[in-house]
């Protein structure tokens, strides 16, 4: 079931208090057939059953609900009801035969002025209800287009001369005694609603129109919501692919740096084999590092473990070991040209075993 607004009508003709006032228990709907008019023009059927129209919970809907002068462009709230109330249905809906009483009273003196001057005679019940859109044909009330169900009033609106009537018994005195019958009549600017545009500007409209054109508004409202949250998520799949674009840009050079470093350490790699080779240590399956560590190791016997030693102790170590070797390898060609004068036999390894000291004291400290 879909959820509608309706609009039923009937005639005013009341008493007046002593203060004024115009109150009343005017008929404002009944059970049976009633035609609707859709906003392209075509007409459907609705049936209300008594069992609908006299629910407790929906007679109960009308006490103290708003009385106002026309249908107002939108369902009377908390928010908008000082500006659209004119009167209140002071109690709640009435079972009298097949139609529905409630006690009104109408207290805004323009408005009591436009009933003086016989403007607005007709009322208009706007409620809410659930539409059973099954068609069928009822055995009293005839062929119907759709079930009213959950029947909620909002307001009742002074109008002019309604579009279509519902009988109405006026619970007045006997001169004032009258009696409704329902009838077509043609539309006119009296029983006509208003539209208010977003701009301010109103203008008057049918009721099924004003309905037609709110449903128009909350339509686009939704879709303007959910248009603003497409373009969120537009924005926010732009940013991701801006973010991936850069990466991809500087992707190549990543990639050539990432080649050259690599190169560069399969060389460096390649250099302290070489020089690994000449101190006889194994280098399969070892990096630099271990490389280095090991020739450290040959070098000085009492290296002891290195793995807790910075890199930069392993490069200095390492360089100097090299170093060394190659002025060891010069002195002992000195010690067998040159002898010493004083007779002493010099040592090719003392000088690098004082650096390693040295080097091991400041590691330490």
């Amino acid at each position: 079931m879909k959820s509608a607004f309706r609009y039923d009508f009937a005639q005013l003709k009341a008493t007046r208090t002593d203060e004024g006032y115009i109150a009343d228990m005017p008929v404002v709907g009944r059970v049976g057939v009633l035609t609707y008019r859709n906003a392209d023009g075509t007409v459907r059927r609705e049936l209300r059953l008594p069992e609908d129209v006299f629910n407790a919970d929906s007679l109960s809907s009308f006490a103290g609900k708003p009385v106002t002068d026309d249908h107002p462009s939108e369902p009377v709230t908390s928010r908008n009801a000082k500006k659209y109330t004119v009167g209140t249905m002071t109690g709640p809906g009435l079972q009298d035969g097949d139609t529905v009483r409630v006690p009104m009273i109408i207290h805004d003196g323009d408005t009591i002025e436009k009933v003086d001057k016989g403007g607005k005679r007709e009322l208009s019940l706007g409620y809410k209800v659930d539409l059973d859109e099954t068609p069928g044909t009822h055995p009293e009330y005839g062929e119907y287009d759709a079930i009213q169900r959950n029947i909620r009033i909002n307001h009742l609106a002074l109008v002019g001369r309604a579009r279509a009537g519902s009988i109405a018994r006026l619970n007045l005195d006997r001169a004032d005694a009258y009696q409704y019958t329902e009838t077509e009549v043609t539309m006119s600017a009296d029983n006509l609603g208003r539209i208010r545009l977003d701009g301010g500007l109103e203008y008057q409209a049918a009721p099924e129109v004003i309905v037609a054109f709110e449903k128009m508004r909350n339509d686009h409202e939704e879709a303007k919501t959910r248009i603003d949250a497409l373009q969120s998520e537009v924005e926010k799949l732009a940013g991701e692919r801006d973010t991936l674009k850069a990466r991809v840009d500087g992707f190549d050079a990543e990639l050539q740096k990432a080649r050259a470093d690599a190169l560069e350490e399969v060389k460096q790699l390649e250099a302290v084999k070489k020089v690994a080779e000449t101190f006889k240590v194994d280098t399969a399956d070892k990096t630099a590092r271990q490389i280095k560590e090991a020739v450290i190791g040959a070098v000085r016997k009492d290296a002891g473990d290195l793995s807790g030693k910075s890199d930069e102790y392993i490069n200095a170590a390492f360089d100097m070991a090299v170093s060394l070797r190659s002025d060891a390898a010069m002195a002992d060609q000195r010690v067998k040209t040159a002898p010493r004068n004083d007779g002493a036999t010099p040592t090719s390894g003392s000088a690098y075993q004082n650096f390693m000291k040295q080097l091991g004291n400041k590691e330490a400290a």
